[in-house]
């Protein structure tokens, strides 16, 4: 987990109760595994152009393929087109739910996690009382938290 930047334009919340969980799907009829990332080698892996990944995946050099967004990966993979989609683990489940019900039993979450990463929401200094903003949602945050209330809401998602 990170501790979120220090920047001049905004400032960040308190981390969500929810992290980043940035890995891969498959198709769940190739039996793709790996304990490292250079076990990867042999696939090729969409990403999406222009998305900051994670370092020890740029670092690889891995084959990727890239295009403009999450969901046309997951299309291409539910296709066969590419073996690998490096994603978010959240948003490919929703992808999965809402745009490719017929291909949920054929794509499944690899892992381990590639990387897990704090959420926050940023604030904006340029409006007026932001600190006061971002104090009284860190106040809402923490009492959501520790009422179990974000508990309930995670599980009733499947996160």
């Amino acid at each position: 987990m990170m501790t979120a930047p220090a920047c001049t334009w905004f400032d960040f919340s308190d981390p969500l109760p929810i992290a980043n969980q940035i890995g891969f799907f498959k198709r769940s009829d190739r039996p793709i595994s790996y304990r490292t990332i250079e076990d990867l080698r042999p696939y090729k892996i969409g990403i999406v152009r222009w998305y900051s990944n994670p370092v020890a995946f740029e670092q690889a050099g891995l084959d990727t393929e890239a295009v403009t967004d999450d969901r046309l990966n997951m299309k291409k993979l539910a296709a066969g087109r590419i073996d690998l989609v490096l994603i978010d683990k959240v948003i490919g489940h929703c992808i999965i739910e809402t745009e490719l019900p017929e291909s949920a039993h054929r794509l499944e979450w690899l892992e381990p996690t590639l990387n897990t990463d704090d959420q926050y929401v940023i604030f904006s200094r340029a409006v007026e009382d932001f600190d006061k903003k971002r104090s009284d949602f860190n106040r809402g945050l923490k009492q959501i938290i520790q009422s179990w209330a974000v508990q309930a809401i995670i599980e009733r998602h499947g996160f």
